[in-house]
């Protein structure tokens, strides 16, 4: 639905002339719950951060309140991605319920990620930093070209109207300090 406005001078009720003194108003309908994705579907986080936050959006509709689940997964190897990065080793995992309330449009959700300062399940803690540089010193100072990846799905909307969009996978790929330093700046 559109509507106009037109300025008037107060004294005078002639029409005021001008770019800005006339405008069109578009009322959206908001009445649908939405549709859910992510606002970015790949993203590179260095080992040495203590999480990731992944933003879930809710656009086409805030109607109502809604919910859908979201977990981590590792990825099968391939070509392009040679190294999967593993449950409790390099992120811990989720699988929890988001909850969107009427008039929401964005969650932030947090994936924590294991590195010196984050406990591994069995209480140990991993130093990315020393074991990268033992690495490091073997192979001639090299960096590794892919880092391990994990992804974020959505799944199991709630109500059934809600959709999940093609945005519903969210890859997160584990690079050193200063190569996810390297890749952020290229973005």
């Amino acid at each position: 639905m559109d509507f106009y406005i037109e300025l008037y001078d107060t004294k005078s009720s002639q029409k005021l002339y001008g770019d800005d003194t006339d405008c069109r108003i578009t009322i959206l309908d908001e009445d649908f719950p939405g549709k859910l994705g992510f606002e970015v579907t790949e993203l590179t986080a260095a080992r040495n951060q203590d999480k990731v936050d992944i933003i879930i959006k809710r656009f086409e509709g805030t109607d109502g309140k809604i919910s859908c689940m979201v977990r981590t997964e590792g990825l099968i190897p391939d070509k392009t991605n040679p190294q999967n990065a593993i449950e409790f080793e390099d992120y811990l995992p989720k699988h929890e319920k988001i909850e969107f309330n009427a008039g929401e449009s964005e969650k932030i959700v947090p994936i924590y990620l294991v590195n010196e300062r984050v406990p591994q399940a069995d209480g140990n803690k991993k130093d990315f930093e020393l074991e990268n540089d033992a690495n490091n010193s073997e192979e001639g100072e090299t960096e590794e070209e892919f880092g391990p990846k994990f992804k974020i799905v959505l799944e199991k909307p709630e109500p059934e109207q809600v959709k999940i969009s093609k945005k519903n996978c969210c890859t997160v790929e584990l690079k050193n300090a200063a190569k996810a330093e390297d890749t952020a700046n290229e973005h």
